[in-house]
């Protein structure tokens, strides 16, 4: 802005005054304000004075800044830390957060990760459920496959001449559940293991009578099972120890020396599961005789 300037007489310039006597200025725009010089030098040590405060005040803040500023710098989450900061909410913009919403936020927060955290456990369960439905049905088909080929190859079951009145899909049906499919821990590959179901020796391993200290192999374990079976004497035929399929009304005596037949034949041939099957029959047989 510049002072009005006016022709006075004898062609002397001089500043214009308005209608109250002050000096009058120009802006670039044209526009005429008068300047009352006196009242503005009044002002202006109010002037001074108030941009020494804002001065006194950027300093303070700025020196607040620096301080925050050093104790969080190892911040992870800026974002959050910028979120905590807009909740400054007092009229002089001095006083952090109270501890209220300081509360209020950890909650938020807490409950937003606890979501989080759910929704990432409800995907691993049901992709662990998923993964051992394919695990169960891959188990189900090596147990179906190896458990099967040893029914269909027992001599118990398949042949021209089965020990047993059962076809191998029904002696799987019946014994099956004896059985479980395992990892050899010196080869390193499957192997159908026998296991016990009641008795004293319920849940074990079966092992074997012939190379003791050693898991029995299939028909091994198979011998043992059906031998202790309450059936046993309708489950194997005639022709190799059994009975007739019902009731058996063979004089005790007659079945006691039958046995002893048997037992001498298993001995002479080697057959230690058969002799020691035999024993226990004998055993049960003489105490019938005595009754």
């Amino acid at each position: 802005m510049k002072y009005k300037m006016i022709e006075l007489e004898d062609g002397v310039k001089g500043i214009a005054v308005n209608e109250n006597g002050l000096p009058v200025m120009v802006d670039e725009a044209g526009v005429e304000t008068g300047i009352d010089a006196i009242h503005l030098l009044g002002k202006v040590p109010s002037l001074q004075e108030e941009a020494k405060n804002h001065r006194l005040k950027a300093v303070e803040v700025q020196k607040e800044y620096d301080e925050f500023k050093e104790r969080y710098e190892k911040i992870d989450d800026p974002v959050k830390a910028i979120e905590a900061l807009t909740k400054i909410a007092d009229i002089d913009g001095q006083k952090l957060i109270d501890a209220e919403d300081a509360a209020t936020l950890r909650k938020q927060l807490q409950a937003a990760h606890d979501k989080e955290l759910d929704t990432v456990k409800v995907l691993a369960q049901t992709n662990a459920e998923k993964l051992q439905s394919i695990i169960d049905s891959q188990q189900k088909d090596i147990f179906d496959a190896l458990v099967l080929q040893n029914f269909n190859t027992s001599p118990w079951f398949a042949g021209e001449a089965p020990k047993t009145h059962f076809f191998p899909e029904a002696a799987k049906d019946v014994f099956g559940k004896h059985f479980k499919v395992e990892k050899d821990s010196v080869s390193g590959k499957n192997r159908v293991i026998g296991y016990h179901m009641g008795g004293e020796n319920d849940g074990q391993k079966i092992f074997s009578i012939e190379r003791p200290g050693e898991i029995a192999g299939f028909e091994e374990a198979i011998h043992i099972i059906i031998d202790k079976h309450p059936q046993r004497d309708s489950i194997i035929k005639m022709s190799f120890g059994g009975g007739a399929g019902g009731a058996d009304d063979t004089p005790s005596a007659s079945k006691l020396e039958k046995l002893r037949k048997d037992y001498d034949k298993a001995i002479a041939s080697g057959n230690v599961v058969e002799a020691n099957g035999l024993i226990r029959r004998i055993k049960e047989e003489e105490n019938k005789t005595k009754k």
